[in-house]
């Protein structure tokens, strides 16, 4: 039982999952017609072997919910059971809380198996995706036509015969170090598999690519002797602490994206302060994939970053430094949830510093009621009881906003461990005048459904009043995600441009900069990039809220359609308004928000956990 367990760990860590899945080679699309009521549901089967049948459940209607289901064999049932396993892709891919897979074990012959067809279904019998076949011990034909070895990677080009899904393996010098499943299309493939840690060495290397049958069996389709250059784990070790300093573990969704969104920028900056602080910082994406354009930004600031292939995930990744480590520094309560009894289970005394980065409870509140919905307000009462739980088991909890730590003490009834998160924003050096500007603009990362509709709202409700009063006032869209959605509104005075690589495209040309957000929650970093760059804003109440603006004084602040309508008109051609909200809102940039205060900030925090002396 021990190795069959053993067995099921190594398989449940090599799923791969395509959030668009192919429709199976094996059945007619007439045998699956889903209804509305089974669209509700979703799944998938990844593989069958000779013991286990893997894959996942996912329901919509209830998303961090394990699902119940039977699975059918030939109509007929062989097994219930719930998909309660935790799965890094399905949570990446925004399936709940990723707890949906399953890996069921039976103790069918092979030839009970091969050829029959397996269906998913809920415990009342509603079809959960379509059908699988089950494949024959004999393969559908595939080739390896080509492999070169990229930066911690062998990309195969692979033929295949027929559309098929099959579960390929990778042995180095015979030891097999990953399996996964795949689904080959019909004709030329481009498959991206991991290099195993132990050949990145510079020396020849004997490697194997598999099929993996239903009976256990390994059938080799390709091998050969390669020589995988050295200078990958060269530059991943020569990122090791030598200067002995103390050590922050870092832990977030994945590499900083400064330049996509502002979580991003906020976690760059919190690096940089643990670092003036005098600590090394080995940062872990939860993800554990490799980005070559941030990760070495990342590793250019002295950052250690730990990622596949040199560790199986994120946890094991984990577990190899808590030994060096003074504390966790742990982004989004989701990677608490996940990563705490490894921590705790090492030792119950190390810091936990937990960065809320924003209340989701709050934010999902704010939404559930802006759109009326109940669904999604019992949604956020399970996100606050899963948040909640979270916060009273770390030693410190970090918020961007004092509205918010008045939310949190309600909750867990006592504040001495809350602390306001730090915020860095510098006042650039280039500034541009009032006349040499035009047009007002809106910038937001479009994964965020307060940003689609804050757009929607201006352009839909706003634009009419301001073409009506006569007044020529263009709108630029900028972001990163932007949806197709966007592009019907493009006319002479909306312009939508997408993502930007420089900030100073936003803040430096144009006049006005807009934020009609009507839920959320946390600071809005692209407000105080508008502040620091001198460019006025309106501001809805939520917009506005932890930045330290004031109405009528550093900023405006819009509810109502006219409102916006009037509050950009009088900014937009209004010279001398103009001019005193950008010097009010630079002057508290300088005095809230520079690095030097967030330096003293961070310390504080430091101090109370016991990292730094007291002072």
């Amino acid at each position: 039982m021990l190795k069959r367990l053993k067995r099921l760990k190594q398989k449940l860590q090599s799923i791969k999952f395509k959030k668009q899945i192919s429709k199976s080679a094996f059945v007619s699309e007439s045998l699956y017609s889903p209804t509305s009521t089974e669209q509700l549901y979703q799944g998938y089967i990844d593989w069958v072997d000779s013991e286990f049948i893997c894959g996942w459940v996912y329901s919509a209607d209830k998303p961090n919910e394990p699902i119940e289901f039977k699975l059918l064999l030939e109509g007929k049932e062989l097994l219930q059971n719930s998909a309660d396993l935790y799965r890094e892709d399905l949570e990446k891919v925004g399936f709940g809380n990723g707890v949906h897979g399953y890996c069921c074990h039976h103790d069918l012959s092979a030839e009970s198996l091969v050829g029959k067809v397996l269906q998913l279904v809920t415990l009342d019998n509603t079809l959960i995706g379509k059908p699988f076949k089950v494949p024959s011990e004999t393969p559908v034909t595939i080739s390896v036509k080509k492999v070169i070895s990229e930066h911690y990677l062998f990309v195969f080009n692979i033929e295949a015969s027929e559309a098929e899904n099959v579960t390929f393996q990778l042995f180095h010098n015979n030891n097999r170090f990953w399996q996964g499943a795949s689904t080959l299309k019909k004709g030329s493939n481009r498959l991206e598999l991991p290099v195993c840690a132990d050949i990145v060495n510079g020396t020849n290397s004997t490697i194997t690519l598999g099929l993996l049958g239903v009976l256990g069996q390994t059938k080799i389709i390709w091998q050969q002797e390669l020589n995988v250059s050295a200078l990958a784990v060269k530059r991943y070790f020569s990122l090791r602490n030598k200067a002995n300093k103390p050590v922050i573990v870092m832990i977030d969704r994945s590499i900083p994206k400064p330049d996509q969104d502002a979580g991003s920028y906020a976690a760059v900056q919190e690096i940089r302060l643990l670092q003036a602080l005098g600590f090394h910082i080995i940062f872990i994406p939860d993800d554990f994939t490799y980005s070559p354009k941030y990760t070495p930004q990342l590793q250019a600031m002295g950052v250690e970053v730990l990622f596949s292939p040199y560790f199986l995930h994120s946890g094991d990744a984990l577990t190899s430094v808590l030994p060096s480590v003074s504390a966790v520094y742990i982004t989004r309560y989701h990677y608490v949830e996940k990563h705490i009894k490894t921590i705790k289970a090492f030792s119950t005394t190390l810091p936990i510093i937990f960065n809320n980065a924003d209340l989701h409870f709050l934010r999902e509140i704010r939404q559930a009621n802006a759109l009326d919905d109940e669904d999604l307000l019992q949604n956020a009462m399970k996100t606050r009881d899963r948040e909640v739980k979270v916060m009273k088991q770390v030693d410190a909890i970090l918020s961007y906003s004092e509205f918010e730590h008045a939310v949190i003490t309600s909750h867990i009834l006592q504040s001495k461990n809350i602390h306001k998160c730090p915020w860095v924003v510098e006042v650039p050096s280039q500034s541009a005048c009032f006349n040499a500007r035009e047009g007002v603009a809106f910038l937001g990362g479009y994964e965020h459904t307060a940003n689609v509709q804050a757009v929607e709202f201006f352009i839909e409700q706003v634009m009419p009043l301001l073409r009506e009063k006569g007044e020529a006032i263009k709108v630029y869209i900028y972001g990163s995600h932007m949806p197709e959605s966007f592009y019907q509104y493009a006319c002479d005075d909306v312009h939508i441009k997408g993502y930007v690589e420089s900030l100073d495209d936003v803040y430096l040309k144009h006049r006005v900069f807009i934020a009609p957000l009507f839920f959320g929650a946390g600071v809005k970093g692209k407000v105080l990039a508008a502040a620091a760059y001198g460019m006025p804003c309106v501001l809805s109440p939520i917009a506005i809220e932890a930045t330290g603006l004031v109405h009528n004084v550093s900023a405006l602040v819009a509810e109502h359609a006219d409102e916006w309508a009037e509050y950009v008109s009088r900014l937009y051609f209004n010279e001398q308004e103009w001019n005193f909200i950008a010097e009010k809102q630079q002057i508290m940039v300088k005095e809230s928000y520079s690095f030097e205060k967030a330096k003293s900030m961070m310390k504080g925090i430091l101090q109370s956990v016991s990292l730094l002396p007291k002072t």
